[in-house]
């Protein structure tokens, strides 16, 4: 009953709204840091805060990517630096150089993503609730990796991944993975045994997952992501990435070409000190790049005609700070956030 009462409070404090289908994030809005998270409050339930330059627990939805806040609630014995976040692990959204420098993942060419590590009590993340009025085949679409998952009971309580839809403000609840450890690692545990986390009949330890949910049945309804997590060794973790409600289709249905034009493109690293590389995998001619400062007003401009699938640019020129690529083609325009430091 907490829980709901911090969820609650963050929709009055942040003003989250429910949103239309056809939405979802790709992490890239918010800030993808590059040093751990740091919580120094390991016993009690609270909101996590953004701390400056550590992992982004909290994002507010500007239109383009859903929100969502975190909720650390502790669950196991300890002191400080062996329970909860006081100890710093990688959690919150960070860039793609963080995500493969801190995880056993090879490489990770989507941006950022969310991560999740030793989280040492069990933590929350609950995103921006999505109305399905006016859809017809609506789906929830996931990419999730699974680190190792051998450690199963410690400090008094089970490792734990929970990943669920919560239909009309908890009416009913859609389970997608519930994976409660104790098994071979421990004792006393009910449920899927972590080291046997699988999704569709295929083990999650070590690979890229595809979670794809058909949600035809809860037309009219409104769907809420809610994952919760709880392990407590730095070799667990999980990454979460390109979460999506939409139509079902190749193409999104009732999504604008600048949406399209956004699930597209990507930049890479960021932050970075001005030299970055731009990542386009749709198939219409980008035409122009220009860059603004925070103010709006124009930094540069340059033509993409013949632009690849990968074009590196050189802005080391520029100050330090807060800057949008505003990228166009014939018939569209996307804006992506970079900070130069």
């Amino acid at each position: 009953m907490m829980k709901k009462n911090y969820y609650l409070l963050a929709i009055m404090l942040f003003g989250y709204t429910t949103t239309n289908a056809q939405v979802g994030t790709n992490f890239d809005e918010p800030y993808g840091a590059t040093s751990d998270y740091i919580d120094p409050d390991y016993l009690t339930e609270h909101q996590l805060q953004n701390n400056p330059g550590q992992g982004t627990v909290e994002h507010i939805n500007t239109g383009n990517e859903l929100g969502f806040v975190s909720v650390f609630t502790p669950s196991r014995s300890g002191s400080a630096g062996s329970s909860g976040l006081s100890d710093g692990d990688t959690v919150g959204v960070y860039n793609a150089s963080m995500i493969v420098s801190s995880t056993d993942v090879a490489s990770w060419s989507t941006g950022n993503a969310y991560v999740i590590e030793d989280t040492d009590g069990m933590l929350t993340i609950t995103f921006d609730t999505v109305n399905l009025s006016g859809t017809t085949n609506p789906r929830f679409q996931m990419v999730l990796w699974v680190d190792s998952t051998s450690y199963e009971f410690n400090d008094n309580a089970n490792d734990r991944i929970y990943f669920r839809l919560e239909v009309d403000n908890g009416a009913s609840t859609i389970n997608i993975l519930d994976s409660d450890g104790g098994g071979s690692g421990g004792s006393g545990a009910s449920g899927n045994d972590m080291d046997l986390l699988t999704y569709n009949s295929i083990n999650c330890e070590y690979t890229i997952t595809n979670i794809d949910v058909d949600l035809t049945s809860y037309v009219g309804s409104t769907v809420q992501l809610i994952i919760e997590a709880d392990f407590n060794t730095s070799f667990e973790k999980i990454i979460i990435d390109s979460i999506q409600f939409t139509e079902g289709s190749d193409t999104v249905l009732g999504v604008s070409e600048n949406k399209i034009l956004e699930k597209q493109l990507q930049v890479y690293p960021n932050p970075n000190n001005g030299s970055f590389t731009l990542n386009y995998n749709g198939n219409k001619a980008l035409e122009q790049l220009s860059v603004f400062d925070i103010t709006g007003k124009l930094i540069k401009s340059q033509t993409l005609k013949g632009f690849d699938k990968n074009q590196s640019f050189d802005f080391t020129n520029l100050a330090k700070g807060m800057y949008f690529l505003k990228i166009q083609t014939a018939n569209s325009t996307v804006s992506k956030r970079i900070s130069i430091k």
